[in-house]
């Protein structure tokens, strides 16, 4: 699918600007790729290209063959050239390595492939040209550039390639569309295990980008986890492949969609394509992103959800995740009329992110006041000139100090865990700090410590009293301060 960040480079010198990443532009581009203008073609390529395509009226894509017959010559790549809104002619390059000297694909599908463009006359790489591959697909191509042009994501034309003297490739047809930035929603899931805070994020503005194609009359007819981009720089998600979207309730020929994401009443061929089929793909695409595991048989064939992230399900106290469960299962309901709106769905995966986090900032107060209680009643323990602050008055034994100096690395270490880290969440760290009480307690020889060590469990346990068993076996309570 299509990839990285936005507007990656500029007509700035590569070579002086360092601080660059070429991975934003591809994952295989280097520095090599590009001339010291910061482009894939020289000043004077681009000079000469705009001067032997100046009395060209027509949108179109170029071989390189065609410009050799024009005078022309280019290192890699064909070359694009379009109108832009405003009826001025620009110049795209398709990006190829230097290496390999092959055209660069962000995504492959049955009917097309994508391939990156760089405008010649910004640098920019804010652009692809999608390519047509299979001849079945045409309508849906066609269909696709115009839904494209009335979103304001690319151009309506459908572009025909100029081959040597002036012959046209009519096996394969290109549209320009603007770059959709980031990952695919698998893509993320499999590589990257998002933390809660992102699976909500990331599912709430799917939500958003099927609300605001539904208010221009629009059903995308194939939502899956393919289908959405996340950016995690801009935190923007996109859906993406829009051949199949149509008109709200037009007729269709054809059941479209991907098993396992098409609602029960396509398939019935009754209903017409709604809204309320949209949602049911979207139930699919949360039991995906939260790891809620789910396996369905269509046509003797086992379709399963749920397994690009089979350990999300540890990021939730029981009672969250069946929160989850629970919303996912009224957007998959088989009738379209019982079915969940998707302004509702909205809300109440909304409701449960605000509750999540409600919890985890209780959770994270509760587990610096027992850190800071804890801190001050060991350290003062292994300080012998410290212990009348404490009002008992003792010698520190030898192996109750093994003990604490543990307990005390411990905590630091849970202390220092960054946000980013799957085990910082405020309630992974307290049920840890609630297992290590225990195993402590019961191999410590002082009374007082025990005493003590005993309050703050229990106040532990007053607040959350629940073990939070989804989130308690992963973690790993076994300790071992020796």
């Amino acid at each position: 699918m299509q990839s990285e960040h936005k507007t990656i480079a500029t007509g700035k010198n590569l070579e002086s600007n360092t601080s660059i990443n070429y991975s934003r532009i591809h994952p295989e581009a280097t520095a090599n790729d590009f001339h010291p203008n910061g482009k894939i073609l020289s000043d004077a390529q681009i000079q000469l290209l705009n001067i032997k395509l100046k009395n060209e009226n027509k949108d179109a894509v170029y071989s390189k063959k065609y410009l050799q017959h024009l005078g022309v010559s280019i290192d890699r790549g064909s070359i694009v050239r379009i109108k832009d809104e405003t009826g001025r002619f620009i110049l795209y390059a398709v990006y190829k390595t230097e290496f390999t000297r092959k055209a660069k694909i962000l995504g492959k599908g049955s009917f097309a492939k994508v391939k990156v463009l760089q405008n010649l006359e910004t640098g920019d790489f804010d652009k692809v040209l999608k390519v047509l591959t299979n001849p079945s697909g045409k309508q849906n191509f066609q269909a696709e550039a115009l839904i494209n042009d009335k979103l304001g994501r690319g151009s309506k034309h459908v572009l025909k390639k100029k081959m040597s003297e002036g012959t046209v490739r009519k096996n394969k047809w290109y549209m320009l569309q603007n770059r959709v930035m980031g990952k695919d929603f698998y893509d993320c899931l499999i590589n990257q295990n998002p933390l809660p805070a992102e699976q909500f994020d990331m599912t709430l503005k799917a939500f958003k980008c099927i609300q605001a194609l539904h208010a221009k009359g629009k059903v995308h007819r194939d939502i899956k986890i393919e289908n959405m981009m996340y950016d995690s720089f801009t935190g923007t998600v996109k859906e993406i492949d829009l051949a199949m979207a149509q008109k709200i309730g037009a007729p269709f020929d054809e059941i479209l969609g991907t098993e396992g994401c098409i609602a029960p009443e396509i398939r019935i061929h009754e209903k017409k394509y709604s809204p309320a089929s949209d949602v049911y793909a979207l139930g699919r695409l949360v039991q995906e992103v939260f790891g809620i595991f789910a396996s369905i048989d269509i046509r003797d064939e086992k379709i399963e959800f749920g397994g690009c992230c089979p350990r999300s399900k540890y990021n939730y106290t029981l009672a969250e995740f069946v929160d989850i469960k629970n919303l996912a299962k009224k957007m998959l309901c088989s009738n379209p009329e019982a079915r969940l709106s998707l302004d509702l769905a909205y809300i109440e995966l909304e409701g449960i992110q605000f509750r999540f986090n409600q919890t985890r900032l209780k959770a994270k107060k509760l587990f610096s006041d027992c850190v800071k209680d804890l801190k001050d009643l060991l350290k003062n323990y292994l300080n012998p000139n410290n212990h009348k602050s404490s009002g008992a008055l003792f010698k520190p034994n030898p192996a109750d100090t093994v003990q604490v100096t543990g307990l005390l690395k411990i905590i630091d270490e849970l202390d220092a865990l960054q946000p980013q880290d799957i085990n910082a969440d405020p309630l992974k760290k307290l049920n840890k700090l609630r297992g290590m009480l225990k195993v402590v307690k019961d191999n410590l020889t002082e009374s007082y410590l025990v005493t003590q060590i005993d309050k703050i469990a229990d106040y532990i346990n007053q607040n959350y009293p629940e073990a939070t068993p989804n989130l308690a076996p992963k973690f790993g309570m076994a300790v071992n301060l020796n």
